[in-house]
């Protein structure tokens, strides 16, 4: 590629640790950054890839590449021009999306740059997990030009913060081969398949910080459990992981195990919440603080973490009102607050090579711990619950907290995100990976007594119920719970003033909201959850308080969506998993209210058989039926109580206790591979456009694809934010690697196969016109009524 030999010019005279390799990677794919996950998310072809200093991109993998560059042979091509649109541009923003939300989970980036060559046009795009800025464009074939693009480059890699690039999480990095070879010794030790240790090679050392000492952990993930694939989200992902227990030798600086050290598997959890929410560590702290830990059952532990974009803020905020006296912050951030980068900064000189080793760059970074360089010192720190450092914070603006649209318009704060890092105990492995249907429904009912526990006792409501957010506890001892529910992400709680939830659940008729404090009210009334497993009242009405029997009904949603997929089971000669693609309508509210109105009409008059299973027939028979009346009695034409129809801790409770009585007999190693996981299609990824407003959006949701009607007020985006990517992709089928390697997390059985999950079909059948999503069985909105008063006429318990 042509334009690789004069981005070489610009470069040759870095120092040779800091020059960065071109390639050209146009040719073929580079699948995403970790394996398990390549079948649910596209690759992509960057047109150049760029080194990390002093490497070179020995092989196409994003682990080797630091930036991208996407070239375009004419000025035309440029998708950032106002007012240009069309299907090219939006593929060329997609192909730069794309590449942007791989760089960033393959590094842990906090911020991931791009260039886009237009021809003679270049602009400079720098995107975190809110959106991206996209800097005015300048010239390339110019002087001014071209020593912009350099001093670009070279402040790349001269970071204030970190080791490598700018945008580098200076609170992690990568394994060294010491590390390495100590993680493959603790797991053998532990007794962990060794197949969990395939890709050490994008392992990470973590320093975890822990909010209520302000101290730090070191921890090493090196299995990736689970990723949230969308670029602008809360980007979730889970680790398996470790403590590094080691201990360093002050005579050789070497880190030595220590053996009193007791080494466990943990979990760590790394999202980006949106600044309006809450801390998901302030919920967990709640939980710690009201139930203590002998009583707790169903429910994960935080061993320690926090918020780092909260840390941050604050440091900086203190940075800020502290005296200024001229130095180098005011310099620097006079280069970047406009949010872009004016042609007059082409102006400048370029920097000196001196500058790179300046004492307030060594300063800036030995300021964050440990990370980075484990020979750092932190015994002159001084650490409490609300510590921050007594230097000055070293940049501009935050970087584990998003500042990128306060930039441009202070008022949107809100749209900003807070990077949080967890270490959760508990270990586990996913519903879909039951190693009994006994097991499956014990793991469910330890669950909810945890979510009973917690809104009980302390005042915390989880309302996203979902697949993902109930695991099966690893090697359970004693008397340990089966399952536990975990991602507090969207929960609410009372104020710290109430000492138990405002309201029992076991006495609906005082059923009111979780809090009086207005603004968390309002809160509840945004439509939050995991869509196919919604209750049926909130994917109807807008602006409904979310309360404790909405979350009840979405645990028969999923236990539902489990046993249709991974049990022997039918109805009326229609097979479990047929009946799944048909029931759970994805993205349209009218035809998924009306799939599951007609589905508990229809229960109510013919079983769903599991074979040689009566407790579990059973069980889902009668909990079908406690959802039909409160379904029901949400109807304005059905006569009846409302508030007496819902559902209650005690009902469902009573359910699954009577169909696991120690008389009732259960299948055992009775779970069904589903064949859905072998379509071998791809869901939709990270799949960008250029919105109204110029600015790069996300368009995952087939929601958004196909109508808006579902974007009703009292939903914000925030809801669904991670609703754009299958459930089933990102909460089972994105297990292929647990699947098919076996190990330590049960099943399933050696020999499955493993592909992605099949979405139901946005296409309308040629026969009839139906909605996007809606297959051509799903009954009408007016057919489901008709039913439902038939229904209420006959009972909801009448049969045929």
């Amino acid at each position: 590629m042509p334009k690789r030999k004069g981005l070489d010019r610009l470069v040759r005279d870095f120092e040779a640790d800091k020059t960065l390799s071109f390639s050209d990677t146009s040719g073929g794919e580079i699948q995403f950054p970790f394996d398990a996950f390549k079948v649910h998310h596209h690759g992509n072809k960057p047109d150049i890839s760029v080194s990390f200093p002093g490497r070179t991109v020995s092989t196409k993998t994003w682990q080797n590449i630091a930036m991208v560059i996407e070239v375009k042979a004419s000025e035309t091509q440029d998708p950032f021009e106002a007012k240009r649109k069309g299907a090219t541009n939006n593929a060329t923003v997609e192909q730069l999306a794309k590449s942007a939300r791989s760089l960033l989970l393959a590094h842990g980036f906090l911020a991931a740059f791009a260039v886009g060559i237009y021809g003679n046009r270049v602009r400079l795009v720098r995107v975190d997990h809110t959106c991206a800025l996209v800097s005015l464009p300048f010239k390339l074939r110019s002087k001014p030009g071209s020593k912009l693009l350099q001093k670009f480059f070279w402040h790349f890699v001269h970071p204030v913060v970190g080791n490598t690039v700018v945008g580098c999480d200076p609170t992690i990095s990568p394994l060294t081969a010491e590390d390495r070879e100590w993680v493959a010794v603790q797991l053998k030790e532990a007794n962990v398949d060794n197949r969990y240790a395939r890709e050490l090679d994008k392992a990470r050392r973590f320093e975890v910080y822990n909010e209520e000492t302000g101290e730090y952990e070191v921890h090493i993930g090196f299995d990736v459990l689970d990723v949230n694939g969308r670029l602008f989200s809360r980007a979730t992902t889970i680790w398996r992981t470790l403590k590094d227990t080691r201990i360093r030798d002050p005579s050789t600086g070497r880190l030595t195990p220590d053996p009193a050290a007791d080494v466990k598997l943990c979990i760590i959890k790394e999202a980006w919440r949106q600044l309006a929410r809450i801390s998901e560590a302030k919920f967990y702290q709640r939980l710690a603080a009201r139930i203590p830990q002998g009583q707790r059952r169903g429910l994960a532990t935080m061993i320690c973490g926090g918020d780092l974009g909260d840390l941050e803020f604050r440091w900086w905020k203190q940075t800020k009102s502290r005296p200024t006296d001229g130095d180098s912050e005011s310099t620097l951030a006079g280069s970047e607050t406009s949010g872009q980068l004016s042609s007059s900064v082409s102006s400048t000189r370029q920097p000196s090579r001196a500058a790179s080793t300046s004492s307030f760059s060594t300063r800036a970074s030995s300021t964050f711990v440990t990370t980075g360089s484990q020979t750092a010192e932190k015994d002159n720190l001084v650490f409490g619950p609300d510590h921050i450092p007594n230097s000055d914070f070293p940049l501009p603006y935050p970087q584990h907290q998003t500042y990128s649209w306060r930039i441009v318009d202070p008022a949107r704060w809100h749209s900003e995100r807070s990077h949080m890092r967890m270490v959760i105990k508990e270990v586990g492995r996913p519903l879909t990976q039951f190693m009994s249907s006994e097991e499956l429904a014990e793991a469910v009912r330890d669950s909810l007594l945890g979510h009973r526990q917690a809104y009980v006792e302390a005042g915390v409501l989880h309302r996203d119920f979902s697949l993902g957010n109930i695991l099966i506890t690893d090697k359970p001892k004693g008397d340990d719970p089966i399952g536990y529910i975990h991602d507090l992400d969207y929960s609410s709680m009372t104020p710290d003033d109430e000492t138990t939830a405002p309201t029992s659940a076991e006495a609906p008729a005082d059923s009111k909201p979780t809090s009086d404090n207005p603004e968390d009210s309002a809160r509840q009334k945004e439509r939050t959850g995991t869509y196919y497993f919604m209750a049926v009242e909130l994917l109807r009405e807008s602006g409904v308080i979310h309360d404790v029997h909405h979350d009840l009904e979405s645990y028969y949603w999923v236990l539902l969506w489990v046993v249709l997929r991974h049990t022997n089971c039918s109805r009326k000669g229609v097979s479990g998993q047929e009946i799944c693609k048909r029931l759970f309508v994805y993205g349209d509210d009218t035809s998924s209210v009306a799939s599951k109105h007609a589905w508990l009409v229809e229960t109510a008059r013919s079983d769903l058989i599991i074979q040689d299973n009566p407790a579990l027939t059973t069980l889902l028979k009668r909990f079908a039926e406690l959802v039909l009346k409160q379904v029901l009695a949400d109807l304005p034409f059905v006569p009846g109580d409302e508030l007496s129809n819902r559902l209650t801790y005690e009902a469902v409770l009573s359910i699954f206790n009577d169909a696991l009585n120690p008389d009732n007999v259960w299948p055992e190693a009775d779970w069904k591979h589903c064949d859905l996981l072998d379509s071998g299609s791809v869901p939709p990824s990270v799949v960008a456009r250029l919105n109204v407003a110029g600015d790069l959006d996300d368009d995952e949701s087939p929601a958004r694809a196909g109508t808006k009607r579902s974007r009703r007020p009292g939903r914000g985006a925030a809801d669904e934010e991670d609703a754009g990517v299958d459930p089933a992709a990102r909460a089972e089928g994105s297990r292929k690697r647990s699947r098919t390697r076996g190990g330590g997390v049960g099943p399933p059985p050696a020999g499955q196969a493993a592909g992605a999950v099949a979405r139901p079909s946005r296409q309308p059948p040629k026969t009839r016109k139906l909605p996007a999503n809606r297959p051509a069985t799903a009954p009408t909105r007016a057919s489901a009524r008709l039913a439902a008063k038939k229904a209420a006429r006959g009972g909801a318990g009448a049969t045929t």
